[in-house]
C-alpha cells in the first residue's frame, strides 16, 4: 500500500469517525430536548394548544385525524389515491417550552401537508405568544 493510499484510508476513517460522533451527539441532544419536562406557562395552555392544532388540521382536506399529546401532534393523512394512509409527527417541545419552533418527522417526504400544518400551528403559537407579551 502506497503512501497516498494510506493517507486516503486514514482520512476516510477520520471522516467516518466524525460522522458517528456527530450522530451520537445529535441523538443525545434529541433525548435531552424531548425529555425536558413540559411547561405550559408561557401563555398557551395545553388545552389551547390542542385546539390550535385541531383547528389547523380542519383546513386540510386529506387529513384524517390529528392526535395531540403534550406538545406533539400526530397526524394521519389519506394518500392521493385514497387507498392508503401515512403518518407524520410535528413536535413543538422546545426543551419543555412552546415557542413555535418545531421538529417534523413524516413517512411521506414528498408531501407538503405536514409542513403546511406545522407552519399554520407555528404562526398561531407565535401570534398568541407575542400578544400575551404585549399585554403584560
Amino acid at each position: 500500500m502506497g503512501f497516498l493510499e494510506k493517507v486516503l484510508w486514514v482520512g476516510g476513517a477520520a471522516v467516518v469517525g466524525a460522522a458517528v460522533r456527530g450522530s451520537r451527539k445529535a441523538a443525545r441532544e434529541h433525548q435531552r430536548r424531548v425529555g425536558s419536562p413540559l411547561s405550559f406557562d408561557d401563555g398557551i395552555t395545553e388545552q389551547e394548544f390542542a385546539r390550535i392544532a385541531e383547528t389547523a388540521a380542519r383546513g386540510l382536506p386529506r387529513l384524517e385525524s390529528v392526535h395531540v399529546d403534550g406538545m406533539t401532534c400526530a397526524v394521519r393523512v389519506r394518500s392521493n389515491s385514497g387507498l392508503s394512509t401515512w403518518t407524520a409527527r410535528v413536535d413543538f417541545n422546545d426543551y419543555g417550552h412552546l415557542t413555535g419552533t418545531y421538529w417534523l418527522k413524516t413517512e411521506n417526504t414528498d408531501s407538503i401537508i405536514p409542513e403546511h400544518l406545522a407552519k399554520v400551528i407555528q404562526a398561531e403559537i407565535r401570534g398568541r405568544l407575542a400578544s400575551s407579551r404585549s399585554d403584560a
